[in-house]
């Protein structure tokens, strides 16, 4: 049986009436990288600071390598954090600021050559050993954000916590920040819990997705059951690029829907005939030619992106449907234009978004 490193059992946590953690049910595995994904004000960076102990739940249990932590102080906890902002101090040198989480540990403090190898085997794993006797505003953005990792690996902490570390960079900087953090991942080999709003950063990095919104997990579980099987309307439209299209439509029965003047066919459950419910379709699951599963419409604008062009279609009553094309393409607007759908890609919610049919 895989080993846990953290368990969150029925968290709760209000700030006066408002619940920013509501029922939080979750188990973290040893050697896992996790990240927590939504919208700002999700309960994305709460949960972060419930595992730290920077604020107390309001009630349930938090466990790390299962023993309760509610009641410890957030340096017997043995978490590291990495913060958005570096929170490096600019008066002091690299190896000062990795050095300084160690102060705490009076032991160490009297063994500098320990202290000196600490420091230089967690320069080390994130490449900056040229760099220790320099200070952060000689620093590029990227170089701060290596020493701000340095110093939460220099304790050897049990857990890491990062909180939307890669926000503050350019998009060049931060697709090469993403490597170094997998990289690093896979070198130490800890439970991981990383904060963001970006789906890309989610996508890519994580072995398992947890989807927040308004302080409640949405669902759990790897990148590709998100993207292929999302529970529901919100956790469909957040995860994927371009948003998925939501239509108002009809159950004919028979794993068959009425959207617009378009009949659709599922592999999904669509219920009883006459059931009202919304269609979901990717963008990107669109095919460019007549097949199964027609939608056709008046092209009414045209994004050429570089590898794709993204065509928003009108008919009917359906309008601002957007679909891909792969290529840059010959199609203008006002020009007519047909995607289909394989069967598995027609997704069905409930008419109120809040489930899926399967």
């Amino acid at each position: 049986m895989t080993e846990i490193a953290i368990e969150f059992r029925s968290v709760f946590k209000k700030f006066d009436d408002f619940v920013a953690i509501r029922n939080l049910n979750l188990l973290i595995r040893k050697q896992e990288f996790l990240v927590l994904l939504g919208p700002s004000g999700c309960g994305k960076s709460t949960i972060l600071n419930l595992l730290a102990g920077i604020e107390d739940p309001t009630s349930g249990e938090i466990f790390v390598n299962g023993k309760l932590v509610n009641y410890l102080l957030p340096r017997y906890r043995n978490v590291a954090m990495v913060f958005q902002s570096y929170a490096l101090y600019p008066h002091m040198t690299v190896a000062k600021n990795i050095e300084y989480p160690l102060k705490s540990d009076k032991g160490l403090s009297r063994n500098r050559d320990k202290i000196t190898k600490m420091i230089a085997q967690a320069a080390e794993l994130v490449d900056i050993t040229d760099q220790l006797s320099k200070k952060p505003p000689a620093l590029s953005g990227g170089q701060r954000q290596r020493v701000a990792l340095a110093r939460a690996l220099v304790r050897d902490p049990e857990v890491f916590l990062m909180d939307e570390p890669l926000s503050n960079l350019d998009a060049q900087l931060r697709d090469t920040m993403r490597y170094h953090l997998i990289n690093l991942h896979r070198k130490i080999g800890k439970a991981t819990i990383y904060v963001t709003h970006d789906q890309q950063e989610a996508m890519t990095m994580a072995d398992r997705i947890v989807v927040m919104n308004e302080g409640s997990a949405q669902q759990i579980g790897t990148p590709l059951e998100i993207y292929n099987s999302p529970v529901n309307k919100f956790v469909a439209g957040f995860v994927g690029h371009p948003r998925m299209n939501f239509l108002p439509g009809k159950s004919l029965g028979n794993r068959s829907v009425q959207v617009g003047e378009f009949k659709l066919t599922s592999s999904r459950d669509t219920g009883q005939k006459g059931t009202p419910l919304v269609v979901g379709l990717r963008p990107t699951d669109a095919k460019s030619k007549k097949g199964y599963n027609n939608v056709e419409g008046k092209i009414t604008a045209r994004e050429f992106t570089g590898t794709d062009t993204i065509l928003t279609l009108s008919s009917g009553s359906i309008e601002g449907v957007r679909f891909r094309h792969i290529g840059g393409g010959s199609d203008i607007e006002g020009d007519t234009a047909c995607f289909s759908y394989a069967p598995e890609n027609v997704h069905i919610f409930n008419e109120d978004g809040k489930g899926r049919f399967s």
